[in-house]
């Protein structure tokens, strides 16, 4: 195993984990490498995705958790295990990218995230994305967040039309590891 250098929480009053009924969202952790590995291989939780590599190698998985505290650090993307509160099992990831527009005080940022397909179906990443809002407004002071989904994702979708997102746009964008151009949804919401 590896170890993840840990500093002081980049996050003011963010204590590093957060309940929900089902999940928790937490830190990634080096112990992670093997569920994320085994997820993100599943080339239907991949191609939901527009930037991770597949097939998904465990070195990838190390390097992606090592840079994980300096991206906190440097307040360009916050990553969550998304953890069952049954088993303590990382069952996914979400994240919010932040941008140039973010970095200059406008309070926006992206969404992101993945389920492991065997959690698929079950309300889990609805609860997960509708407790990370509350990070996101509470701990990140953001006031808006958006979230591009593949058109013919419609279970994203749903999940965050329950979380109170609502769709926008829908524009045709370039993925080139996902077979060049794709329609997407472009899904918004305001926090309080």
């Amino acid at each position: 195993m590896f170890a993840l250098r840990r500093s002081r929480s980049p996050v003011p009053g963010f204590d590093g984990r957060i309940e929900a009924e089902r999940v928790a969202l937490r830190r990634l952790a080096s112990s992670d490498t093997s569920a994320i590995v085994h997820y993100v291989n599943d080339w239907d939780v991949a191609k939901q995705t527009a930037s991770l590599p597949w097939p998904y190698p465990t070195a990838t998985a190390r390097d992606w958790l090592l840079l994980d505290a300096e991206r906190w650090e440097r307040d360009k993307e916050y990553v969550l295990a998304i953890e069952a509160r049954d088993s303590g099992e990382l069952i996914g990831a979400l994240a919010a990218y932040m941008t140039l527009r973010t970095l200059s005080g406008t309070g926006r940022a992206e969404i992101g995230y993945w389920l492991g397909k065997p959690f698929w179906g079950r309300g889990l990443a609805s609860e997960a994305v509708g407790a990370f809002l509350g990070f996101c407004a509470r701990d990140l002071l953001l006031t808006r967040l958006h979230a591009y989904v593949f058109a013919d994702n419609v279970a994203s979708g749903r999940v965050l039309e329950k979380c109170g997102f609502t769709i926008g746009r829908i524009l045709a964008r370039s993925y080139p590891s996902r077979g060049g151009r794709r329609l997407v949804h472009r899904y918004a919401r305001s926090l309080p």
